[in-house]
C-alpha cells in the first residue's frame, strides 16, 4: 500500500496540468483539478496493455496503472474515472482538444512531446532485454542480430 500511496503527487501533476500549457492552466478560472472534484470524475485516455491497463469491450478499466491512477485520484476527491480507450498516436492530439482530462497510459517521454504536454515523473521504468541460453551459442549481443 505504501507504494502505491507515493505515485499519487506524480498522478496529482498528471491530473493538475494534463491538457494544458501552463500559462493557460494559470489563467483560468475553473482548474482541471477543481472540474474533476464538482462532477465527481476523471476522464481518462488509456490504451489496452494488459496487465497494465485494459480496457473491456464494455468499458470497464482494469489493471496495474488504472489501480494506482484510481487510488490517487480518490485521495484527491475525484470518485472514479471515465476511461476513453485510445490509440496511441491519438493521445496527445485528444488531450489537447480536451477530449480527456489526463493520459493514464504509460506513454514514452521524448523531447517532442515535452514541446507539447507536461509529463508527471516516470512511475515505471522499462529496459529491452535479450534472453539467450545458458551459454549463449549464438553469440548474440543484440536485437539487430535477431532481425537480420
Amino acid at each position: 500500500m505504501r507504494f502505491l500511496t507515493s505515485k499519487v503527487p506524480l498522478l496529482l501533476l498528471l491530473l493538475t496540468f494534463g491538457g494544458h500549457s501552463l500559462p493557460t492552466l494559470a489563467q483560468e478560472k475553473d482548474s482541471l483539478l477543481n472540474w474533476a472534484h464538482r462532477v465527481g470524475q476523471a476522464k481518462v485516455a488509456l490504451g489496452s496493455v494488459p496487465p497494465w491497463m485494459i480496457v473491456s469491450p464494455s468499458g470497464e478499466a482494469s489493471g496495474y496503472a488504472v489501480e494506482v491512477m484510481s487510488l490517487a485520484l480518490k485521495g484527491m476527491g475525484v470518485r472514479e474515472i471515465t476511461p476513453v480507450l485510445t490509440p496511441w498516436d491519438a493521445m496527445i492530439p485528444g488531450l489537447l482538444a480536451h477530449h480527456f482530462g489526463l493520459i493514464g497510459a504509460g506513454l514514452v517521454i521524448t523531447e517532442a512531446r515535452c514541446r507539447v504536454v507536461v509529463f508527471s515523473a516516470p512511475i515505471i521504468a522499462m529496459q529491452d532485454a535479450l534472453y539467450v541460453v545458458t551459454g549463449n551459442p549464438k553469440h548474440l549481443t543484440g536485437f539487430r542480430q535477431i532481425a537480420d
